[in-house]
């Protein structure tokens, strides 16, 4: 579990929010939405370690998460965008996730991980492309593979984390969906705690377990996707009209 305990942060003089809490259960892919300027991201920096909590504190299964030294073999983080300026093969730059587990080199343990994660996000053809050369969509497949690879570990002696801050920016709409459900699928079996950050209100009410939702520095609230996300709310935060129609949230529009 994740647990986040009167959490303040500022950049300069401009409050991000303030004492907020909330937690994130194993198992479960929980989004964390609200308007531009929120804090959506900045919160996701803080779970990747990336800075320290200004004030209160954050839990990763019961440890104070700047506390946990092998972090990087239980947690794993994809962005909407990862600069690579060298012309890394693919295969090689998914294999990049087995390092935090590899003492030396990657095994051949690390390597069938690798090839199972190139079939599973139809990258064996493009193993040997140098990934400069690839689009958008084809890269950020590369970046879900590698980010799979690391969260694979058979010692359970926390529960892995994985973070996504709009992880489909680049995906067509196929992928974007494939791609989620995976996530969400890989959670729920190996008991991921899986946050993330995403856009599209619609699917976020298809594919969340529980919603986070952040408005005018603090949480305005949590809980159960369908519980939260609801038309009032919609409007309240992203200020546009909604319905549900047939377990679907369909936007109207402002």
């Amino acid at each position: 579990m994740i647990e986040i305990k009167n959490l303040s942060f500022a950049h300069g003089s401009k409050t991000i929010f303030a004492n907020i809490s909330w937690q994130a259960k194993a198992g479960s892919l929980s989004l964390i939405l609200g308007a531009n300027g929120a804090g959506k991201s900045t919160l996701l920096n803080l779970l990747a370690g990336d800075y320290p909590p200004q004030s209160g504190e954050i839990l990763w299964d019961q440890h104070a998460l700047q506390q946990i030294k092998d972090a990087a073999c239980y947690r794993g983080v994809l962005s909407q965008q990862h600069a690579l300026h060298f012309p890394l093969r693919v295969d090689d730059v998914v294999a990049l996730g087995r390092y935090p587990h590899a003492r030396r080199k990657p095994g051949l343990k690390d390597q069938e991980i690798v090839a199972a994660a190139l079939k599973q996000f139809e990258l064996e053809e493009l193993a040997a492309r140098n990934i400069q050369s690839l689009s958008g969509g084809e890269q950020q497949r590369v970046h879900f593979a590698r980010v799979w690879v690391q969260m694979q570990n058979e010692n359970r002696a926390r529960n892995p984390l994985l973070l996504i801050d709009e992880p489909t920016t680049f995906l067509d709409i196929h992928h974007q969906w494939k791609y989620l459900q995976a996530i969400r699928e890989e959670t729920q079996k190996n008991q991921w705690i899986s946050i993330g950050v995403l856009h599209d209100l619609s699917m976020a009410y298809q594919l969340a377990d529980e919603v986070l939702v952040l408005h005018e520095n603090k949480v305005l609230a949590c809980g159960p996707t369908q519980e939260v996300l609801v038309p009032e709310l919609i409007k309240k935060v992203f200020a546009v009209e909604s319905r549900i129609v047939e377990g679907q949230l369909l936007i109207d529009g402002v």
